[in-house]
């Protein structure tokens, strides 16, 4: 234990993520959010796959194809203002790098990141944010439909919402029961055990009832099985499908509460 409390005060994070992946680095597989090169990349998930997770940065197939769209789109444009709502440290790390950006990464937990929220009453004023990203978040929310409405809300109208979320695409509606509320329950049901419902095909349609344009975007299609494979980014079907939204008009300042101070907005060149 007297070593563990050493090794863990010795070598800062990122230090003891690189030894103990080390056993894993290979040339078969790439990490494109982390840049590592591994033999293989870890089982993850209450049902695991394999190939999952990587076993420096914790990307998994999601994240590591979000990262591809986010860059080859040129969605994370020089002098944009970005929410991030609970924020991936795989993907935040690297936002946080990028100049002239005003990001804000949000979460109700306090732990999780700088700024503390509820996606169901965002306490910004609306059409402040270029790009929100909210990626596996939707489904362990009790009111999704409000927290859309509130992302609607905050976008600007030449904005871009993403979303992405896991649904069932054998199933054409939600599958929603509000009488299910244990986590076992919830896992025989969902197939997670905090999950409110579990998506069906009918998702994009709840983000067009809160004013959203959307666009379905398997970027796998678009990447090649090649790239797919070496960067392993899943199935596209349940897990990795991103959902592109534009707001389908202009919506009044209502002028209520602005955004936290030090992003207020981009720094000039």
């Amino acid at each position: 234990m007297a070593f563990r409390g050493f090794y863990r005060n010795l070598l800062p994070v990122s230090a003891r993520r690189f030894l103990a992946s080390l056993p894993y680095f290979g040339l078969r597989h790439r990490c494109n959010c982390c840049g590592l090169l591994f033999r293989q990349f870890l089982p993850f998930g209450h049902i695991p796959r394999v190939n999952a997770r990587c076993p420096y940065c914790d990307s998994l197939e999601r994240h590591r194809l979000l990262w591809f769209y986010l860059t080859r789109e040129n969605l994370l444009s020089r002098g944009e203002i970005i929410l991030h709502v609970s924020p991936e440290r795989c993907l935040s790390s690297n936002i946080r790098k990028l100049r002239n950006i005003a990001y804000v990464d949000a979460d109700i937990n306090p732990l999780k990141a700088r700024h503390v929220l509820d996606i169901t009453s965002m306490p910004f004023r609306n059409d402040c944010f270029d790009l929100a990203i909210c990626c596996h978040v939707l489904g362990h929310v009790s009111d999704d439909r409000r927290a859309i409405q509130e992302f609607a809300r905050v976008l600007r109208p030449s904005g871009i919402a993403i979303f992405m979320t896991v649904l069932s695409p054998q199933n054409p509606t939600t599958i929603e029961h509000p009488a299910v509320t244990t986590p076992d329950g919830r896992l025989r049901y969902y197939g997670e055990p905090d999950l409110y419902r579990l998506y069906g095909l009918d998702f994009p349609l709840r983000l067009r009832q809160a004013g959203f344009d959307v666009e379905t975007i398997d970027y796998r299609n678009v990447l090649g099985p090649r790239l797919s494979q070496r960067y392993r980014l899943g199935q596209g079907h349940d897990r990795e499908l991103i959902f592109r939204c534009r707001k389908t008009q202009s919506r009044t300042l209502s002028g209520s509460v602005a955004l936290p101070s030090e992003v207020s907005g981009p720094s000039p060149a």
